[in-house]
């Protein structure tokens, strides 16, 4: 039901940890030959924290690198990557809207301080569901980049719409 793209692309990673049972899932956009991160949380914290900085890439990712979201942009398929010592805790599938990759949704089960917390807890918060993805789960997520790209991308579009309505209805006026 949101219309506005940023909020969209900022409400999104939120929720879709809680759906995915996952601790941070990251939304990252092609600019150029790079991809810059978009948006992300984190334990459910919305905005900027410590912890968000330690799991996302910041800086520009060149397309060319090997890290897994170059991977999975190269590849057009979801890609399993370990994590703070964790085989198979990060997915990344590409966002592709219209046979187009548009960016990578990545979801992180683990994080650093997970391997250290008593109980399955990280700073008090309890880790929701299992510590890694199963080769079973990567196809959900695959599926869920693909409605995020839609999402995005429809949001973006009807957005651009609503402006050029306007612009069009000014100059309608001005006539």
């Amino acid at each position: 039901a949101v219309t506005d793209y940023r909020t969209l692309r900022d409400n999104l990673p939120r929720r879709l940890a809680r759906l995915l049972r996952c601790r941070c899932v990251l939304v990252y956009q092609r600019m150029g030959e790079t991809l810059q991160f978009a948006s992300g949380s984190f334990a459910d914290q919305p905005g900027w924290s410590a912890t968000l900085l330690a799991v996302a890439h910041i800086n520009p990712i060149e397309l060319h690198s090997d890290i897994p979201e170059a991977q999975a942009w190269r590849a057009r398929r979801a890609v399993m990557a370990p994590q703070a010592n964790v085989e198979n805790a990060l997915v990344c599938a590409p966002l592709i809207y219209r046979q187009r990759a548009i960016g990578i949704l990545s979801a992180i089960r683990s994080t650093p301080a997970a391997d250290a917390a008593p109980s399955g807890e990280t700073e008090g918060i309890p880790i929701p569901g299992a510590a890694c993805w199963s080769p079973a789960e990567v196809p959900l997520v695959a599926v869920v980049a693909n409605v995020v790209a839609m999402l995005l991308e429809n949001t973006r579009l009807l957005e651009r719409d609503r402006e050029r309505i306007h612009e069009l209805s000014l100059l309608n006026g001005i006539t």
